[in-house]
């Protein structure tokens, strides 16, 4: 299930310089781990970065870092930015047709 959450400061710390990130979730069934699944998590924000090419999306398979992955192991998350938006109107985000759902 996907959910915006604020993206934690070691993420905005090494990936964002204007922590003006946000974070889509991804958590795998129980009795799996991120690592196991890690082809499926990683075709998910994959999708994204093909839907909208001007967003910025940093997670787990492109850095191998492990603070995009929780102490269980099954929860990972992707720090989106989107770039400065020209002006009021809706940002980059909105163009995203068919966000993922599910991936596990």
């Amino acid at each position: 299930m996907w959910r915006v959450i604020a993206v934690g400061s070691a993420i905005n710390t090494r990936y964002s310089d204007d922590q003006s990130g946000k974070a889509s979730a991804i958590r795998v069934p129980d009795g799996r781990t991120v690592t196991e699944e890690l082809p499926a998590v990683a075709a998910v924000f994959d999708a994204v970065r093909e839907q909208v090419p001007q967003l910025r999306v940093v997670d787990f398979a492109s850095t191998g870092d492990d603070a995009f992955v929780s102490e269980d192991g099954r929860t990972t998350v992707a720090l989106v930015q989107g770039p400065l938006p020209a002006g009021f109107g809706p940002g980059a985000e909105t163009q995203l047709t068919a966000f993922p759902t599910s991936c596990c």
